[in-house]
């Protein structure tokens, strides 16, 4: 199980491969994660442990894990735990007042808190400006997001849809799988049991969304070895369909994209 490999590493191997793990690569990465996670609020959710013990399970699980894009802020791991930062930020931004006062601190309550708002505004900006995913495509060690980027044959996805049963098993793309969830049989292409599925969906001209393999790679391997046939090209969308009837002149399309492709 895919979830199972990421936290491999704890229970298996040697003391030394754990702390070689430990002091690798991965931690700068993580801890780089944990100001931008923390940073846009002035680390003033720091001041409310308590609160944050409740989303910490989430935060832990993402630190422990081997695949690194559980730690970034650009994926949807942190959404559990946004909420509680906001929060605790909010009280710990209320009593900061109170607590400089009994270290000593002689500041007023609105110079804490003009000064608190220049802070999460600050970071905010600059983490805004460096890492904005709209003008920022995370590469490695992340798995890339996509913002302003075209890409997806809308045309053609829409139309195929029709054509493809709510009980039929599917391999597709990252970004198209997101649109059939509703199904019991759903692969994205390089994860899980996708070679068992007889319909494989592709946008040929999207060449974006790769990190588990090529979809149009598989594609062309699919048609040129497995008896797979397009039922639908359209718009550089294609459906291939296991042990159909070859239409010629899909299959033409579909060979001569193949041919053409590196």
């Amino acid at each position: 199980d895919q979830a199972d490999l990421r936290y491999a590493w704890l229970f298996h191997g040697t003391l030394s491969d754990k702390l070689a793990y430990l002091t690798g690569p991965d931690t700068p990465v993580k801890i780089r994660f944990l100001i931008q996670l923390f940073a846009p609020l002035a680390f003033t959710s720091l001041l409310k442990p308590r609160i944050l013990a409740i989303a910490a399970p989430i935060v832990g699980l993402s630190l422990l894990s081997t695949r690194i894009s559980q730690s970034s802020v650009y994926h949807h791991y942190m959404a559990d735990v946004v909420p509680f930062l906001l929060i605790a930020s909010i009280k710990g931004t209320h009593e900061l007042p109170t607590l400089l006062r009994k270290i000593g601190a002689r500041m007023r309550p609105v110079s804490v808190q003009r000064a608190i708002l220049i802070a999460m505004s600050t970071a905010t900006a600059l983490l805004f400006v460096i890492f904005n995913p709209f003008t920022f495509i995370p590469r490695e060690p992340y798995a890339p997001i996509y913002g302003w980027e075209s890409g997806a044959s809308l045309d053609g996805l829409n139309a195929v849809g029709a054509l493809i049963p709510a009980d039929a098993c599917l391999t597709t793309s990252n970004n198209i799988a997101a649109h059939y969830g509703q199904r019991t049989y759903l692969y994205v292409v390089g994860i899980g049991n996708y070679t068992e599925c007889d319909r494989v969906l592709i946008d040929l001209a999207d060449r974006r969304f790769q990190e588990f393999g090529s979809p149009n790679a598989y594609a062309c391997k699919v048609f040129n070895a497995q008896n797979f046939h397009p039922l639908f090209y359209q718009d550089h969308v294609v459906l291939l369909q296991k042990d159909v009837p070859p239409q010629a002149t899909l299959d033409q399309q579909m060979a001569t994209f193949c041919a053409q492709s590196p």
